[in-house]
């Protein structure tokens, strides 16, 4: 597997994440030593596995597929298979410290072979690999409605929900054991059993609230009352390939 360099940081790490054979991969870079690594384990014969999107997401949906995923797997000609985790972030958001119990999901399915990966362009690869991936897990879980059981399920929610639908206050929530609060009108919520979200009457999940909450804190950077305490924060645009972004902007 791929492993982002940044999970070297201890001794520990590095000696059983070799043990693994995980490669270590530097971020937002070209690592060519990575890249000719992973070539010359697919010549021997050994599967690698890598995470087209960077990195576990905050919302349940899949997130941005890295472009240069395509042009590696046009250079491997090897076949790809996609793995979706259906109910992992149910059982552990990664804006939460506390696990919950349910059901785990993993489906495989070979999304390219050497034939289609050797005629198709960089670009249409990238949109198989994109479509392959593609899960929602909110989706998933409005057709099985399994409980994931455990305590503290909206704890730290505040980590990716930062705007109030009902008074627009910005970073005014706070959390407290499957609950949480809008400092600023009072408005209350709740995570139950299922994962969903209890209590407001235009988004029951965190994918759509943060939808919502994205266009609005735009809206927000073009108002002229609009202040933060910060002054390094920046949005950053992506073209609809996610190719390249648009540039980067002081939003202060």
């Amino acid at each position: 597997f791929i492993s982002a360099d940044t999970n070297y940081d201890t001794l520990w790490k590095k000696i059983l994440l070799n043990l693994l054979g995980c490669i270590p991969f530097s971020k937002n870079n070209f690592d060519y030593k990575a890249i000719k690594q992973i070539l010359n384990y697919l010549k021997q014969g050994y599967p690698v596995g890598i995470y087209p999107e960077g990195g576990r997401n905050w919302t349940g949906e899949t997130d941005e597929v890295i472009y240069s995923t395509a042009k590696l797997i046009k250079l491997a000609k090897v076949p790809v298979y996609t793995t979706l985790n259906k109910g992992g972030y149910l059982s552990k958001p990664r804006w939460s410290q506390y696990y919950k119990k349910g059901v785990f999901e993993i489906e495989i399915t070979k999304t390219l072979n050497i034939n289609e990966i050797e005629n198709l362009d960089i670009d249409e690869v990238f949109k198989k690999i994109k479509s392959s991936m593609y899960h929602n897990d909110y989706k998933w879980q409005r057709k099985n409605m399994i409980k994931f059981k455990g305590n503290k399920r909206a704890e730290h929610i505040e980590r990716v929900l930062y705007v109030c639908p009902q008074c627009c206050a910005l970073d005014s929530f706070t959390s407290e054991n499957n609950h949480f609060y809008c400092k600023n009108c009072g408005s209350k919520h709740e995570v139950n059993e299922y994962g969903f979200i209890i209590g407001n009457s235009n988004y029951d999940n965190v994918v759509d609230w943060d939808k919502w909450q994205r266009k609005k804190l735009e809206e927000f950077s073009d108002s002229e009352d609009f202040y933060l305490e910060s002054k390094e924060v920046y949005m950053q645009k992506f073209s609809d390939n996610n190719k390249e972004y648009n540039g980067l902007t002081n939003i202060i």
